[in-house]
């Protein structure tokens, strides 16, 4: 049974007059509503100013908010009408329009530039290519990794459409009920268009962003995926993990107390072997170190280490 991420009163008949349409309208005009009972918005007009800077049209979204409309107005008094083919900027644009729509948070630091020194060209979840403006899945989109925190350097990934589609609000905990419940199919099922290897990808790299009260649930994570780019991570642990990984992967010996010595030496061993294994089929070490971890050997061995590194501080606690 596919898993569904479904809001209690979506299932509620609704009137014909209700379509998506109207729906996002009146989400609009509310909105607007409550940003003129707080005054005029500082954030809006600027926005306005910047599609007129750049010679972007009025967004769709935006052009009954009275704020944009007069930033727009000034901004076209202001500035030649040239057209920007700098996709950064365009990005950057509709990230903005999108936040001040949905009452999110957006960072001044979120610049055209920084969106570019996350870019990647392929997709960290599907590992396809991605397009640009072709209104295909494979066409690239800037995501907020965790929902619940606005538009912020270190909280965005740049995915395709269709990885950001089946993401949509769901944290990593949720994910991973679709990893199990495609676990209990047949090989090769879907959800959302994605298989079970590319849910655990996005799973990880949602869990990456979260903060979790037991760190024993990042200790026994699957690094199956790289983190985003300059991405933020609030645990430690993560980078713990990640680091003795890196080490292991690169045959070094890692700052682990000696009586963790052993335990590394036989995680080391086995993430290589499975590296080696991973390269020969994907001919990339980074998606081969990433899928080091599809190994039962990695993963058992891991355990092990990470019980021995805790061993001394659970007997001194009991």
């Amino acid at each position: 049974m596919m898993l569904a991420h479904v809001a209690p009163n979506t299932q509620r008949r609704r009137s014909p007059l209700w379509t998506p349409a109207t729906l996002g309208s009146t989400r609009r005009a509310l909105a607007q509503q409550e940003r003129e009972s707080q005054g005029p918005s500082k954030s809006a007009f600027e926005l306005g100013w910047d599609f007129a800077r750049y010679g972007l049209d009025g967004a769709d979204m935006l052009r009954e908010d009275q704020d944009f409309s007069a930033g727009f107005r000034a901004g076209r008094s202001h500035w030649p009408r040239r057209r920007t083919d700098d996709r950064y900027v365009r990005k950057w644009l509709q990230l903005r329009a999108s936040a001040l729509v949905r009452g999110v948070g957006f960072s001044e630091a979120v610049t055209p530039a920084y969106l570019q020194s996350i870019d990647k060209p392929v997709c960290p979840v599907t590992r396809k290519t991605m397009t640009r403006c072709t209104g295909e899945p494979t066409d690239v989109s800037v995501d907020r990794i965790n929902n619940a925190i606005g538009y912020h350097p270190g909280n965005l990934v740049v995915m395709s459409v269709l990885a950001n589609g089946a993401k949509a609000n769901l944290g990593s905990t949720e994910m991973l009920e679709v990893v199990h419940a495609l676990g209990g199919r047949t090989t090769g099922s879907t959800c959302q268009g994605l298989g079970i290897q590319e849910w655990a990808r996005l799973a990880t790299l949602a869990a990456y962003s979260e903060t979790f009260a037991d760190p024993a649930a990042i200790e026994a994570w699957p690094l199956v995926v790289m983190p985003a780019p300059l991405m933020r991570m609030p645990s430690s642990a993560w980078q713990r993990k990640l680091e003795l990984a890196e080490r292991a992967l690169a045959g070094e010996a890692a700052a682990v107390p000696a009586h963790g010595a052993a335990a590394f030496d036989r995680f080391t061993r086995a993430i290589r072997s499975a590296h080696a294994d991973a390269i020969t089929q994907l001919g990339d070490p980074v998606r081969a170190a990433e899928d080091a971890w599809l190994a039962t050997d990695v993963n058992r061995a891991w355990v092990e280490l990470r019980d021995a590194l805790a061993a001394p501080s659970q007997g001194a606690s009991s």
